[in-house]
């Protein structure tokens, strides 16, 4: 049975700017040390221009299993809107059902699966009656961003690298993001190179 908001797409559309930044390091180069936790954030908008809540935001992030050892991934967190949601450092795969009735009327269900090396996020707005899709296309967890925060969203996980990397590795890192039915956007690559840090002899007069 095909959803209502598909029906209405061409009237109808959550649109999505991305971002990714990760761990700053020192200086211009973010160089961080063997062993160092890497921690990533992704963000997401629905803009001020969107003429529907986003109910379904999908973000993809595949992990190079050639610099980063993926049995240390542990999610962070979320914030939907100005609200922090918490998790602990979870292991994925990770579940977890958000009540937004009262702002929003439907559920929020955040799902975090990885398949070998690829993380997948999954964001969906149910019915709170049936916890199914929600069909109403005017429902969805993440509305325009009006205001400036209640459109925007952030997913938070870290990672480290793999041991015995030689100085110099760098340790790329992207993500697609998908609002609805939309075509997959690439964020911005963050890159992190491996070295040690130099620290300045501080000279007396």
């Amino acid at each position: 049975m095909p959803r209502v908001r598909n029906l209405l797409s061409t009237s109808i559309n959550a649109y999505d700017p991305n971002d990714k930044t990760g761990t700053q390091g020192t200086g211009p180069r973010h160089s961080v040390l063997p062993g160092d936790t890497l921690n990533y954030s992704i963000g997401y908008e629905n803009v001020p221009t969107a003429t529907a809540p986003a109910q379904v935001v999908v973000i993809t992030d595949t992990l190079d299993a050639n610099t980063l050892d993926v049995s240390t991934l542990r999610l962070g967190g979320f914030t939907i809107s100005d609200t922090l949601v918490p998790v602990g450092n979870a292991l994925v795969p990770f579940t977890k059902d958000i009540d937004l009735r009262s702002t929003r009327g439907v559920i929020l269900r955040a799902d975090a699966a990885l398949n070998d090396n690829v993380l997948v996020v999954t964001l969906s707005s149910l019915d709170p009656t049936t916890m199914q899709p929600t069909t109403d296309a005017l429902a969805g967890f993440l509305p325009p961003n009006a205001n400036g925060f209640e459109g925007q969203g952030y997913v938070f996980f870290s990672i480290k690298p793999k041991a015995g990397l030689p100085l110099g590795t760098l340790i790329n890192n992207t993500a697609t993001i998908v609002f609805d039915d939309n075509a997959p956007i690439k964020t911005p690559t963050w890159t992190n190179v491996l070295g040690l840090q130099v620290f300045m002899p501080m000279v007396r007069r």
